[in-house]
């Protein structure tokens, strides 16, 4: 009975150290990494706020709230500017025919310059209302990295909006080859993937080029033009047009010292 009674209280004194081993287990971190870098986290206390890092900080929230105000402004007149002494403002009013007109004379020609391509495309059901669309209502935004995006408006405010055609021309020109070995379904897909690595140099000189082979005589390019004077007008002729006859000499003189910066 005694070696009974001894054998029964050393299995319930092995059964309550095992059970105590693993309440340890469970509540002791998974690795000693852990543990000290749990402690030093702890450990780690906040550095007080001086009054010198309370002025810095109000200063630099001052300067960038300033930085933000003025970029907002400049951003504001920018658009302003654009939609009212550029008439880039026509584009998006219905009961003109800015919009439509543009959009013919885009495909009449890219139809003239790439009629592989633009067969290839219709062929497939890829219209150009489909994507040229979105290209005049927002000038390329959604369409272009950022930086193509404002060397494209510097091409077109100063040369004149009758270019606009011509910056989406040069967008198929630049992917025609891999617009033609492009799987068929996905044309658009890959029209819309591929512009976004579109440089704005690229855009500028073959604009620039399509603009030197309207000018040698193919009329086509630039007919049926928007009635609009001021969405046509670069931005120096209006400039010229505004100096009065006795600053005729000076206007000429700083056009041609821009002209020789550009």
């Amino acid at each position: 009975a005694a070696a009974a009674a001894a054998a029964a209280a050393a299995a319930a004194s092995t059964k309550e150290r095992a059970a105590a081993g693993t309440r340890r287990s469970i509540t002791r971190p998974v690795t000693p990494i852990i543990a000290r870098s749990v402690s030093r986290i702890n450990e780690v206390k906040t550095p007080p706020i001086t009054k010198n890092a309370v002025r810095r900080r109000s200063r630099d929230e001052v300067f960038w709230k300033k930085r933000r105000e003025d970029v907002e402004e400049r951003c504001f007149w920018l658009l302003t500017s654009m939609l009212q002494t550029y008439g880039v403002g026509k584009l998006m009013c219905p009961k003109t025919s800015t919009l439509q007109d543009c959009l013919e004379r885009f495909q009449r020609t890219a139809r003239q310059m790439l009629p592989g391509l633009m067969s290839h495309l219709e062929r497939h059901q890829v219209l150009p209302l489909m994507y040229a669309m979105e290209w005049f209502t927002t000038l390329f935004v959604y369409s272009l990295p950022s930086k193509t995006v404002w060397e494209v408006w510097d091409l077109l405010m100063l040369q004149g909006f009758n270019l606009l055609h011509l910056v989406g021309v040069a967008i198929l020109i630049r992917l025609q080859d891999t617009l033609l070995k492009g799987h068929p379904e996905k044309l658009l897909e890959i029209l819309r993937k591929h512009m976004w690595g579109i440089q704005g140099r690229e855009i500028r000189e073959l604009c620039m080029k399509l603009a030197r082979d309207a000018a040698e005589g193919s009329e086509d390019l630039y007919s049926h033009t928007c009635r609009s004077s001021s969405i046509n007008e670069p931005l120096a002729a209006r400039r010229r047009g505004n100096t009065s006859e006795k600053d005729n000499e000076n206007s000429s003189e700083k056009d041609n010292h821009a002209a020789n910066i550009l």
